[in-house]
């Protein structure tokens, strides 16, 4: 896929992170302050359906998270904290052919990133490296390159 994926209408970027442990809210504002900057018009959980004892139920929770996830031009997906809920996210997407960009921002660079993940879409270890990514467009690939390290 070319530049031209990027061209004409908005992209909308469904963003998948847990945002619950020490440093994961940080990275997700750093990973959609990226997208912004790419012009990117974002669904995040986090900001659009906070789960409300009392008032919403879990179900409702997964029926609106998978309503958008029909509706996306593709996925990022913070991996650094494994969160369950971004891990049933990414199956999702694999299951629904959604395009998805993982981002690994804590894995020290010598560190095997996991071979299941990067089956499934393309690997970020950057912010920088997000950013080219999507503006490169490529975003229907997935990292299964010789060389690279995976467990």
């Amino acid at each position: 896929m070319s530049v031209s994926f990027l061209e004409g209408d908005l992209k909308y970027v469904y963003v998948a992170a847990g945002w619950f442990q020490p440093g994961s809210l940080e990275r997700l504002e750093q990973v959609e302050a990226v997208l912004n900057t790419c012009g990117l018009r974002l669904f995040s959980p986090r900001k659009e359906l906070l789960f409300q004892p009392g008032k919403t139920t879990p179900k409702e929770v997964l029926d609106a998270n998978m309503k958008a996830l029909k509706k996306v031009d593709f996925c990022v997906a913070i991996t650094d904290d494994k969160d369950v809920g971004m891990l049933v996210e990414v199956g999702i997407c694999v299951a629904l052919n959604v395009p998805l960009v993982l981002v690994w921002l804590t894995g020290a660079p010598d560190q095997k990133f996991n071979i299941m993940l990067a089956g499934a879409g393309r690997v970020a270890r950057s912010l920088q490296e997000l950013s080219d990514i999507i503006m490169s467009g490529d975003l229907f690939t997935t990292d299964n390159k010789p060389g690279q390290q995976y467990e």
